[in-house]
């Protein structure tokens, strides 16, 4: 899989510089691959999904509703908060900070996971098992 991607990842200078990298990949046959290397600074997997659906579907002609085309303008949907610090961060006051650490054991994971099984969740997953937990 790696000869399809544009940069080796395992390469300590592969987080460096771009944050977008597209390579094609042409087979004599006539088909086509695209490796994607996109950096997280600028977009999640949703992101890159709703991308890559996109830009495929305006590539095969789809041109009707069935094609998502995404709107990259997240500062006009979501203006940025003015975080500038009032008062002086050297005048604030300090706050005491509270951790909690969660241990649970293997059998009551297991009790849990029967308890939180329903119509709609007949089997549970342990994350859903012991999130149903700490939320309560």
């Amino acid at each position: 899989m790696k000869q399809f991607l544009p940069i080796n990842f395992e390469s300590s200078e592969a987080g460096k510089g771009c944050v977008l990298l597209v390579q094609g990949n042409y087979y004599e046959c006539g088909g086509m691959a695209v490796g994607l290397c996109l950096s997280h600074k600028i977009a999640d997997a949703a992101a890159l999904s709703t991308f890559i659906r996109s830009w495929a579907a305006t590539g095969s002609g789809f041109g009707d509703e069935r094609v998502v085309i995404p709107l990259y303008n997240s500062v006009a949907m979501a203006t940025p908060k003015d975080i500038s610090v009032d008062p002086p961060a050297d005048e604030m006051i300090p706050h005491k900070s509270v951790t909690k650490r969660y241990v649970f054991h293997g059998s009551k994971i297991a009790a849990q996971k029967a308890r939180v099984a329903n119509n709609f969740v007949e089997n549970p997953t342990e994350v859903e098992a012991l999130a149903a937990l700490i939320w309560k």
